[in-house]
């Protein structure tokens, strides 16, 4: 069995899940968030981090990975607002298929480096 960590008081990372819907406005989609988000608490964990210029902008890219409790409102396209920086889910992977651990690869993408 899977087990990320040794105790759960470790997840004491707090952040807020704030969904996504997306609507058809003139024939495109448009991503809207929650405004009032909820809370999850998780380990979180920087992996890797780059930079990177893009038209003439210099980027800041970092790739993180947030464990947590499973829930399952906690989708692939929501975003997570950690001690105030935004990240993007790109993966929720449900850990061997348990409903108990939830395991995020996020991404944070900040200009101004």
């Amino acid at each position: 069995m899977y087990k990320p960590i040794k105790h759960s008081l470790q997840m004491n990372t707090p952040a807020l899940y704030y969904s996504c819907t997306t609507e058809q406005i003139h024939g495109r989609e448009q991503k809207k968030y929650s405004e009032v988000g909820s809370l999850v608490k998780g380990l979180f964990k920087e992996k890797s981090g780059s930079e990177v210029v893009i038209n003439g902008v210099k980027v800041i890219t970092k790739g993180i990975s947030f464990i947590c409790w499973y829930d399952p409102k906690i989708k692939q396209d929501g975003k997570l607002d950690i001690y105030g920086n935004l990240y993007e889910i790109k993966n929720a992977e449900n850990v061997e298929l348990r409903n108990m651990f939830l395991l995020c690869t996020l991404e944070y993408i900040g200009a101004g480096a």
